[in-house]
């Protein structure tokens, strides 16, 4: 705290017994804690962020937080695990501290706060948000490859794409998931 010029702002639950470790920390004057929000007012809270700190303690396969920052403009500090380490780039993009390790975490929250620059930086570096249909159109020629169709060949593909349709509708009938 000595000498840093930073803001905390704390949502989401739980954050009973919070105000009194922010009183016993004395930042009062700049960590607040400001609970749940309202699906509604999502992009409203990362436009008044420059960093996401993601401090989970369960394993996240994906995490939407780093890409709903990135979205907003903001870099994210997370854990390396599961698919954080696929969605941040270690120094590029964000921030990524051993899971569960609160010394980790603190010392990439300094060096937000510390190294010139760094929060700029990774903002300038971040991914440009993906379009779904740019990833469903990858994934597509990647089972093309997989299964030897050309995807140039409109015939194969449309028939493929029947078939499939056509297996999907005969496994899970109108109305029923499976």
């Amino acid at each position: 705290r000595a000498g840093l010029d930073f803001e905390l702002h704390v949502w989401g639950p739980n954050l009973e017994g919070g105000l009194e470790q922010v009183a016993e920390h004395r930042l009062e004057d700049r960590a607040f804690l400001r609970g749940r929000y309202a699906p509604e007012e999502l992009w409203n809270v990362y436009s008044e962020i420059d960093v996401a700190l993601m401090a989970t303690t369960v394993c996240e396969p994906l995490g939407r937080i780093p890409l709903e920052a990135g979205a907003a403009g903001a870099t994210t500090i997370a854990p390396a695990i599961g698919g954080l380490t696929e969605t941040i780039r270690e120094g590029v993009d964000g921030l990524l501290y051993e899971f569960r390790d609160a010394k980790d975490l603190e010392r990439k929250m300094r060096r937000v706060l510390e190294e010139p620059g760094l929060v700029h930086r990774l903002m300038d570096n971040l991914r440009p948000v993906p379009d779904t249909r740019d990833r469903v159109e990858a994934v597509e020629q990647f089972y093309f490859q997989v299964l030897g169709i050309r995807s140039e060949s409109p015939a194969a593909v449309t028939n493929l794409k029947t078939s499939i349709s056509l297996r999907c509708s005969t496994m899970f009938p109108k109305g029923k998931t499976g």
